[in-house]
């Protein structure tokens, strides 16, 4: 079975961020769309088409991700993507989640994330979630939207809505009190 292009209009997403006391950041990205022909439809009904539409998808995020530049206490780093999940809650809504993971060197005290990507205009609303654990606390948090960190300074929510400008320059500092670890997730 032979499918055309799917024909994608973005709705949204969501990402969630949890940074690990062994130096690994997992995210978690979900991106939500409207597909009027019924194609991801047709891709979960063939485990072939499936299959091929993942490593699709799979390489499609790796290009995008690689076009950013990220640095973590001033070393360059990059995301590691996995296979991506893709769900159809309605016929016509495709969910498509990617599961990403980067590993850095953590040290004691403050650690500082930096991303660089294009500037731009957003397409759609998105909100992002950073997760730090209890030996960790954000301190200081640059990016485009509506910033917002809890009051114990573990969770920084960032909304954008559509149509807004997005810098191209994200940070968050914190502080990490963690015990080092060097095991993996």
């Amino acid at each position: 079975m032979e499918l055309s292009e799917p024909e994608l209009t973005p709705i949204g997403s969501i990402g969630f961020f949890t940074v690990y006391p062994n130096g690994e950041i997992f995210q978690a990205v979900e991106y939500r769309y409207y597909e009027k022909k019924g194609y991801y439809r047709g891709v979960l009904e063939s485990r072939e088409l499936l299959e091929r539409e993942k490593k699709i998808l799979r390489r499609g995020m790796e290009n995008i991700l690689s076009e950013e530049r990220v640095l973590i206490n001033g070393q360059e780093v990059s995301w590691r993507v996995f296979e991506p999940d893709i769900l159809l809650p309605d016929y016509q809504y495709p969910v498509i989640v990617f599961h990403i993971s980067m590993p850095f060197s953590i040290m004691k005290g403050r650690n500082i994330y930096e991303e660089y990507y294009e500037e731009a205009i957003a397409e759609y609303s998105y909100t992002a979630y950073w997760y730090f654990p209890r030996c960790m606390q954000a301190l200081n948090v640059e990016a485009s939207g509506q910033v917002r960190v809890s009051d114990n300074n573990r969770l920084v929510v960032i909304k954008v809505s559509k149509g807004d400008h997005i810098e191209g320059y994200e940070s968050l500092l914190f502080e990490n009190k963690c015990r080092l670890c060097l095991t993996s997730v």
